[in-house]
């Protein structure tokens, strides 16, 4: 809860469910991405799990017309290891 009245406005008119909206307006990857690629549909989630489906689904010319907005600024974070760690190669590749 907020006691912004413009976040509660924007929840009430494109979150909330009411007589106009009878499902929460949530998607699962796969059909947010699925109504993204029909076009004039964007949809945020994590870009990982994003390029796995477009990767999949997406012809080469899909792909070009998409646009990425980045909503946060990426952090640059490090994590100090031994140098003949074994945990070295999973903490620089994921």
């Amino acid at each position: 809860t907020t006691p912004d009245p413009v976040a509660q406005r924007l929840y009430r008119e494109k979150v909330a469910v009411s007589d106009k909206r009878k499902r929460e307006p949530y998607y699962s990857a796969a059909d947010g991405i699925k109504l993204m690629q029909k076009g004039g549909f964007a949809f945020h989630v994590d870009v990982a799990t994003a390029y796995k489906f477009i990767e999949e689904t997406f012809n080469d010319d899909e792909i070009c017309d998409l646009v990425e907005i980045q909503l946060m600024t990426p952090k640059h974070t490090a994590t100090a290891t031994a140098r003949h760690s074994p945990f070295k190669k999973m903490i620089t590749y994921g």
